[in-house]
């Protein structure tokens, strides 16, 4: 019987860490048998036991090979206590988001003391299931369980799916092999075929399927030819509306949700070494994936996050797989001309770079092992090792070239942490010092060679379209992130440059409509930055913005006025966004620097910063009611009742991200909630379907016998986006433009 808390591992040096302990202990309200030990002392049998840090821990568990980085937060049970290891405090203090770490093991702890949890029970697996056993699980799955938690394990490199485990409860789970060590078969060819029609027997069902990062297992097994019915619940999205600032992997929601020992150390995704081991591990992915699911579905309803789970979240999920499945279709003659275009304005740009580089490059030592003829002897010959040197050709994607060029040309390469870089804001900063026609091309040659290798040489699936994957869940504001598919093609649509960052053609121009549809894109307008001045209550901006007049060209009148420096519309737009969110003048000369080739020093940075927050006084008011809420409550909330807990310290990039939170999580919600509208109505996928969401922009192809009809829904869907703001009722105004081409949309009415 656990009767009491005890603490293992901080010694007299870790003074600060031991409050930390003292404070977390007094701010959780655990009782007090709680007990620091010495690291000499011996802990008394039968306790919690809280281990701090590797030495602690691989004592009292007896594993020295054992890193608390892989097991802490989790729970091992020894022969005297239970164990709840813990980082040490280097850890703890080295990322502020790693600080309530400390606080879940004295949780659970006190949990375990309690008695308010118990140890999560070992789930009942069926290994190296006969085809009697499937048969057997799948039919008691579709016929009698509400849920089914599903987990596939697949090689990386070829997407090949080696087992999928179906867990029927939180202890009931089945691995279904599909293939054996190395690789080899597990079923005949006749009996695999039976497998999968079970597989997609359950898959198929009305069964509320349960999946950690639902996206990348659906689309795997789509590759495979398996399709999911889409009543789906995904724990990554869930633990991101709960704790969107906490990591969401599978391993770290068990360190929150779960009391069991870690299971998450198994990477035999080739099957080289003991395959029941890792058909083991892919069924506890399943079962405790159930478990957590269980839990952030109570947390939900206790902390009354579900009613915007429900609304907002949940109904996308449907919606990101069937545009991640359609794909967009890509221009191919636009594409070959994209290749040449990029191929002639690299050309020139690589002959300054050779020019200038080649002589300085440092030559190639080549080793050679030759005679030693003046030692030879009669009886052996000698031999000895030279080194030649060789000319090298300058290659502009050798980091180590780049800097020897740049050393022989005088520069003093900058660091970074510490290291020597040469990133292009690096190189900005060389080029704004002393520019020379080498940094200049260089950056040149880097901007089109990344457009080149990122979509002259994009890769297509096999039915010629390209393809996605969304992570609803990928930000902490609710903004989804993008990759390309584990099969390699495709991109991330979310980081198309604008026309304005390219060369000379518009990459944007490589997506086009199915046949007989056009494109039509839903932007809302100054989506975030209304959204501020709502939320500020700032009279002159909200004006401005209710007069259709440019916010932009104001903000730079007024600043030039202010700062006595001169301010183009441009700058003026980048001014209103850094101020919005509390960025720092000398972060906003690096983000000039590097993102649009402007040269701002710090002090004027400063000026332009402080004029902007003399034009709009409330804005700097809000901001400071934000670093105090934080301050007392490290909690958020936006007016359509998304919100997220603060981990670590106040500081300036806690309250940067304060301050960014409510309004991109307002206007996400606000377009995803558009998307969910449109989808609800009977033309959706029948007329028109959404091709891509951009943060605050929906893409669509419509049926071009039915524009005028969809711009009719988008119009009633839009008047259902009210948000209440400081007891206003606003809603955020949209664009619409039209096209053949997504590069080459034009304005369109509304």
């Amino acid at each position: 019987m656990n009767d009491r808390i005890e603490i293992l591992g901080i010694d007299n040096k870790q003074d600060y860490f031991r409050k930390q302990f003292e404070q977390s202990l007094a701010r959780l309200k655990i009782p007090q048998k709680v007990k620091i030990l010495k690291p000499e002392e011996i802990p008394t049998k039968g306790s919690i036991l809280v281990t701090v840090g590797d030495v602690a821990t691989r004592s009292i568990i007896g594993d020295p090979t054992l890193s608390v980085s892989d097991c802490h937060s989790y729970i091992v049970e020894t022969e005297t206590n239970t164990v709840i290891p813990c980082l040490d405090y280097k850890e703890v203090f080295k990322d502020h988001l790693t600080t309530h770490w400390l606080d879940w093991s004295l949780k659970k702890a006190k949990q375990l003391l309690l008695g308010a949890s118990t140890i999560d029970p070992s789930p009942h697996t069926i290994l190296k299931p006969e085809l009697k056993d499937v048969e057997s699980f799948v039919h008691k799955l579709v016929n009698t369980n509400e849920a089914v938690s599903i987990d596939i394990e697949c090689v990386p490199e070829t997407c090949e799916i080696t087992s999928i485990a179906f867990a029927a409860s939180t202890t009931e789970v089945i691995c279904i092999p599909l293939a054996n060590k190395h690789l080899t078969n597990y079923w005949s060819p006749e009996e695999e075929l039976v497998v999968w029609d079970y597989i997609q027997m359950v898959l198929l069902s009305d069964k509320l399927k349960i999946f950690q990062n639902f996206i990348f297992d659906t689309m795997i097994l789509r590759y495979h030819g398996i399709e999911t019915q889409m009543n789906v619940a995904d724990t990554m999205i869930m633990a991101s509306s709960l704790n969107p600032l906490l990591p969401k992997s599978l391993r770290d929601l068990g360190r929150i949700y779960l009391y069991c020992a870690p299971w998450k150390d198994n990477k035999d995704f080739k099957l080289t070494g003991d395959v029941e081991a890792f058909w083991r591990y892919n069924a506890y992915d399943a079962s405790r994936t159930f478990t957590v699911y269980l839990r952030q579905l109570a947390e939900l309803s206790r902390t009354e996050k579900m009613g915007h789970y429900n609304e907002y979240i949940a109904p996308l999920i449907p919606l990101v797989y069937d545009t991640c499945v359609r794909g967009v279709k890509i221009d191919e003659e636009f594409l070959k001309q994209l290749k040449d275009a990029l191929n002639k304005e690299l050309t020139p740009v690589m002959n300054v770079l050779s020019s200038i580089g080649d002589p300085l490059v440092e030559p190639r030592k080549i080793r050679k092992t030759i005679r030693d003829k003046e030692n030879d002897t009669d009886e052996k010959k000698a031999f000895k090792e030279v080194f030649e040197e060789s000319p090298q050709k300058f290659n502009p994607n050798s980091d180590k070239q780049i800097k020897s060029v740049l050393i022989a040309l005088g520069y003093r390469i900058p660091t970074k942490k510490g290291r020597p870089s040469t990133d292009r804001e690096s190189l900005l900063k060389l080029h704004r010092k002393n520019p020379h026609p080498f940094i200049e091309n260089l950056l040149i040659y880097n901007r089109l060679s990344k457009l080149k290798s990122t979509y002259a040489s994009l890769l297509l699936d096999e039915d010629k379209r390209l393809r996605f994957f969304y992570n609803i869940a990928g930000t902490i504001s609710g903004r989804f992130s993008a990759q390309k598919t584990p099969w390699d093609t495709g991109l991330n649509i979310l980081t198309i440059p604008r026309p304005s960052e390219q060369s000379t053609l518009n990459i944007k121009n490589l997506f086009i409509p199915d046949e007989g549809k056009i494109l039509v894109e839903i932007d809302l307008s100054q989506a975030e930055l209304r959204v501020v001045a709502w939320l500020s209550n700032e009279q002159k901006l909200i004006e401005l913005m209710e007069n259709n007049e440019d916010v932009h060209q104001y903000t730079a009148d007024r600043v030039t006025e202010k700062s006595r420096l001169v301010c183009p519309r441009q700058l003026g737009k980048r001014i209103n966004h850094a101020s919005n969110y509390g960025m720092g003048a000398e972060k906003f000369s690096d983000s000039c620097l590097t993102e649009a080739d402007l040269s701002i020093s710090v002090a004027d940075s400063r000026k332009l910063l402080e004029a902007r927050a003399a034009t709009f006084p409330a804005i700097p008011i809000w901001q400071g009611t934000i670093e105090a809420q934080l301050g007392r409550t490290r909690k958020l909330e936006t007016p359509l009742h998304r919100s997220g807990l603060f981990y670590g310290p106040l500081d300036s990039e806690m309250v940067r991200k304060g301050l960014s939170f409510i309004p991109q999580a307002t206007v996400v919600d606000t377009i995803n909630k558009l998307w969910i509208l449109l989808s609800k109505t009977s033309e959706y996928n029948r007329s028109f379907n959404v091709l891509a969401q951009i943060h605050d922009a929906l893409l669509l192809q419509i049926n071009k016998d039915k524009v005028n009809l969809v711009l009719g829904l988008i119009k009633d869907a839009h008047a259902k986006l009210d948000i209440v703001i400081n007891g206003v009722s606003r809603r955020i105004p949209f664009d619409l433009k039209s096209g053949g081409a997504w590069g080459s949309l034009a304005k369109c009415n509304s």
